[in-house]
């Protein structure tokens, strides 16, 4: 069966957000106490998970103490002039997918406010048949969109992210999975969990459009 339904991770797979994320991460290591990183040291070290993250550093900060500064500082950030950019051949390929009649949506664990923002901000968010954020675990999310729209995820739905972490929730939820280049991990990272697909950038992706 053709791949009827593509959903994506938002952050480091559409948008690049790294420079605000980098610095509300950097704010946190201050208030927990942490010393500051390179961006170099920390693109090598984050597990794309700011929870996990800070966990592994301090494993008595709690999920919800982590998430609420994190939300909170990354909103500091941003009204400080730093923001995410769209990736440029985004809204093309998006375009593309419409054009094709697929279902396109977003499962990510950016904050749920700031990703429905954004993705009015890039002139997307009307192409995008469900936005779903604050979502740390995201197979229950995944598993509960191909309910919705397909009968079998493992031939009808393909999840995209920059994440080893992406591609793990996407296995779980019986996707087929397309790791990208474009954000948090390297190529050799995300290959080592053997994806379905590995892609450098989003011209790479129109074959899977059909596939």
């Amino acid at each position: 069966m053709p791949i009827t339904l593509f959903a994506f991770d938002w952050s480091g797979t559409l948008s690049d957000d790294r420079p605000p994320v980098y610095q509300a991460n950097m704010r946190m290591r201050d208030a927990y106490g942490l010393e500051q990183i390179s961006y170099e040291d920390w693109m090598r070290t984050s597990v794309g998970n700011v929870v996990e993250l800070f966990q592994i550093a301090n494993p008595s900060l709690s999920a919800e103490q982590i998430w609420s500064d994190y939300k909170r500082l990354f909103d500091e950030v941003l009204a400080e002039g730093t923001e995410p950019t769209m990736y440029e051949a985004v809204p093309a390929l998006i375009r593309a997918l419409r054009n094709a009649n697929k279902i396109v949506g977003i499962v990510s664990a950016h904050p749920q406010k700031n990703l429905e923002a954004e993705a009015e901000r890039y002139g997307l968010r009307e192409h995008f048949d469900f936005v779903i954020g604050d979502c740390r675990a995201k197979d229950a999310a995944l598993r509960e969109m191909a309910q919705l729209y397909v009968d079998d995820p493992s031939t009808q739905a393909l999840y995209t992210g920059d994440t080893i972490q992406d591609m793990h929730y996407a296995k779980q939820a019986r996707y087929k999975t397309a790791a990208i280049g474009t954000g948090y991990q390297s190529e050799s990272q995300l290959r080592a969990v053997n994806p379905d697909y590995y892609i450098d950038t989003h011209a790479d992706f129109y074959p899977l459009i059909n596939s």
